[in-house]
């Protein structure tokens, strides 16, 4: 289901990693010609003790002694002292004379009600409370928010515009003024089905203007994503910084916009940039993934006639991952006009990138059993290898270099020998070829 303003707005502020979600009440946008008002509620940052589960607990003192101990005011105090703390714990434990420890694992509790300390033990099941330490404070949101700034884009089915912050106001004051007591002195009776009794909770309201700048692009992003092949569990090993905290939908539209992003890495949310992906730039990993170009319709099958010349080679890749490092392939004056590959067997598959054309009469290659050679649809005429009526396999200006040296001792020597010669070389370079082909074959 495409996402709505609303998910966008609400998404781009949840990853701030300042308001968690909880607390964003509702959110109800104006649009206008030229920008948006978005209405954004939010609750207020409740204490600590309000938000875990807790329970009283006579506690054996020898369980506290094993913990770091601290004495402090209260209990919402000894929750925010541990907000500071990277270590884990699965609760927090606020005893009589102000005790305030750490409780590490919950199954270790071991209850004294005769000589044990009376504690209120908090249940932690995030084991951190790290995160309740960024949540800005109502009054800091406006602020906070403006700071960090908000993007995001949004798809229209016709257009993509990219929202900024134009604005961000305090309105509460201005909505409370939009109601007047009607009765003083009365209450609802809380039995009556028709009404609905809540928790007492203050709420902030601020008013977000964005500004739309609309984006050339020739897709959605539902279309963008099926435009990369994913390579699922890997990382790249230097995965570089992060780009965005976003959505997998967003990754592959912020990637195909960028002219330096080969392949992008998505891991639960954080959107990376990468090169050119390689199976020995990456490594294993349970919760990011990597995705590559679908480019395979860029090329041409030619056949088991394999190019002899190649300049780069790759292991352990797939045919569409060969395809998409032939693609990507920029490396000085050597350009990818067709790969060799063959596949995994006995060995792990082979990538041969070559900047020549198979279909080309001057390249050199060799029939391959095993191996297959392809090529972009306009290869042959991209190849710059001139080509040659004679045998293949030396240059056009070595022969004329050659030749030029034998007119001088002589008509005959100066056009026999040059022939002879190339047919020498040529059979030597195609046998030396055939055997390493061979072998492959046979593995």
């Amino acid at each position: 289901m495409p996402y709505s303003y609303n998910d966008r707005l609400k998404e781009s502020i949840v990853n701030t990693g300042t308001i968690s979600a909880s607390r964003i009440v509702n959110i109800d946008v104006f649009f206008n010609q030229n920008e948006t008002t978005a209405y954004v509620t939010f609750n207020n940052l409740p204490p600590l003790k309000n938000v875990f589960r807790n329970e009283s607990i006579s506690v054996a003192k020898k369980v506290l002694k094993k913990s770091l101990e601290v004495s402090v005011g209260s209990s919402d105090e000894c929750l925010h002292l541990y907000t500071k703390r990277a270590t884990t714990f699965e609760g927090v434990a606020f005893c009589e004379n102000k005790i305030c420890a750490s409780i590490d694992k919950i199954n270790d509790l071991v209850e004294d009600k005769v000589d044990g300390y009376d504690c209120e033990i908090f249940y932690v099941p995030l084991k951190n409370l790290n995160r309740y330490d960024r949540e800005l404070s109502s009054d800091a949101i406006q602020s906070g928010l403006i700071s960090r700034g908000l993007s995001f884009s949004l798809y229209n089915g016709a257009s993509l515009a990219q929202y900024t912050i134009a604005s961000i106001t305090k309105v509460s004051n201005e909505i409370e003024k939009l109601f007047s007591p009607l009765y003083t002195g009365y209450k609802l009776p809380g039995t009556n089905i028709k009404v609905q009794l809540v928790r007492e909770a203050k709420i902030w309201v601020i008013a977000i203007m964005l500004v739309p700048s609309l984006m050339d692009v020739k897709h959605s992003q539902r279309d963008l994503v099926h435009n990369y092949n994913p390579i699922f569990n890997r990382r790249y090993k230097d995965s570089g910084s992060i780009v965005a905290d976003t959505h997998l939908d967003n990754c592959a539209l912020l990637c195909h916009q960028s002219s330096e992003c080969y392949s992008f890495q998505f891991c639960q949310g954080q959107c990376s940039f990468a090169g050119i992906y390689t199976d020995s730039a990456t490594e294993y990993h349970q919760n990011c993934s990597v995705y590559i170009p679908k480019v395979s319709d860029k090329f041409i099958y030619t056949g088991h006639k394999i190019v002899s010349e190649t300049h780069h080679t790759e292991l352990n890749l797939t045919m569409d991952q060969c395809a998409a490092l032939c693609d990507a392939w920029k490396a000085g004056n050597e350009p990818c006009l067709s790969f060799n590959y063959c596949p995994e067997g006995k060995t792990e598959s082979v990538c041969s990138l070559s900047k020549s054309s198979a279909k080309n009469p001057s390249t050199r290659s060799v029939v391959s059993e095993k191996c297959t050679n392809y090529e972009y649809k306009d290869a042959e005429k991209l190849d710059s290898n001139p080509k040659m009526d004679q045998v293949k396999g030396t240059s056009g200006e070595a022969a004329l270099g050659i030749i030029t040296l034998f007119m001088m001792v002589g008509l005959v020597a100066g056009i026999t020998t040059p022939i002879a010669y190339r047919k020498i070389k040529t059979f030597k370079i195609l046998d030396t070829s055939f055997k390493i082909d061979h072998s492959l074959d046979e593995e």
